[in-house]
Order: structure tokens, then C-alpha cells, then sequence
């Protein structure tokens, strides 16, 4: 009892000091306070703020090693409990988000999955234009990953989309894409 109450101090303590709102001399400390920021969030429970902080500390372009790292293993968590909550909206903004981070097997099928429900949700929606987003994005996940499976619908899907939009040479070169797919 008295190490977890010493344990929730210090970690008190520590999104204390890091809350220090002066300036610091170059980037590549901003970065860090940003990535030892994210860490406490993360350590305090509170994965949305570890996310935002992590991101801002990517954005200042000086960051620690594994701040890639650990910002995809939280993504990964957050995508996976937006996932079983059904927040499609919220889920694929945040797989769009993630393109840049490093991949596995599973958050690449993740992913893809999220950005494909998302885009899903929007073409029933009618905003053709965010379901055409979000499966470039898949799409650009899937070549990445080719172990995930047939580019095929997710393709088809793509071209379909441009086309309610009227952009008809990006429609095309979908469906280019989808019959270069087709097997011998």
C-alpha cells in the first residue's frame, strides 16, 4: 500500500516538473519534454493526452529513439478499444493519423480494418470524399503489407468513390490498379 501511494507521488511529482511551462532553449529538448510528458500521461493512465504529447514531440522533428515506438504500441491500443466501442469516426481519424508510425502485422490488420470501416461509414453516409481518403490510406497500408491480403476491393471500393465524386482519371487509374491485381 505504501509503494503504490509512493509510486502515484512520484508520478504526481513528475507530471508536475514536466508541467513547467518555460520556454527551453532548442527543439531537440522541447522533444523531450514532450516524449517524458507523453510517458507520464502514459504512466498516470491518460492514453489520449500520451498520444497528443508524443505526436506534438514527433512534430518538433527532435525526438528520443523510441518515441516511435511507444506512440504506435498506444495507437495500437487506443484503435483496438475504439474498435470494440464501434467509434468508427473517431477510430479512423486516428488510423489516418498513424501512417507515419513504425508497423507490425497486427496494427498494419487493424488498420486496415479501422480505415476500411471508416470509409465504409462515410460512403453510407454520403461523404464520398472521406471514403475515398480513408481507402488511400488503407490502400498505401496494404501495399506496405502485402501478407494482408487481395488489394482487389479494397480497390474497387476506391474507384467507385472517385467516381461518385466526378474525378474520373483517379477513378480510372483504380480500377488500372484493381485489374493488374486479377489472376493469372
Amino acid at each position: 500500500m505504501a509503494r503504490a501511494w509512493a509510486a502515484g507521488g512520484r508520478q504526481a511529482g513528475a507530471r508536475d516538473t514536466l508541467a513547467d511551462p518555460r520556454p527551453l532553449a532548442g527543439p531537440i529538448l522541447k522533444g523531450l519534454r514532450r516524449y517524458y510528458q507523453g510517458l507520464a500521461a502514459a504512466v498516470a493512465g491518460d492514453a489520449d493526452a500520451a498520444i497528443e504529447l508524443w505526436q506534438q514531440g514527433l512534430d518538433v522533428g527532435q525526438a528520443p529513439a523510441h518515441l516511435r515506438e511507444n506512440l504506435a504500441v498506444l495507437v495500437f491500443q487506443k484503435l483496438a478499444s475504439l474498435e470494440r466501442a464501434g467509434d468508427l469516426a473517431e477510430a479512423a481519424a486516428l488510423a489516418l493519423r498513424s501512417a507515419s508510425l513504425p508497423s507490425s502485422a497486427a496494427f498494419d490488420e487493424l488498420r486496415l480494418l479501422t480505415l476500411d470501416r471508416g470509409a465504409r461509414a462515410a460512403a453510407e453516409a454520403g461523404d464520398w470524399a472521406r471514403a475515398a481518403e480513408l481507402w488511400e490510406a488503407a490502400r498505401q497500408v496494404l501495399a506496405a503489407s502485402a501478407k494482408l491480403g487481395s488489394p482487389r476491393p479494397l480497390l474497387h471500393n476506391l474507384a467507385l468513390a472517385y467516381e461518385r465524386q466526378e474525378r474520373w482519371e483517379d477513378a480510372a487509374e483504380a480500377w488500372r490498379a484493381m485489374l493488374r491485381t486479377r489472376p493469372r
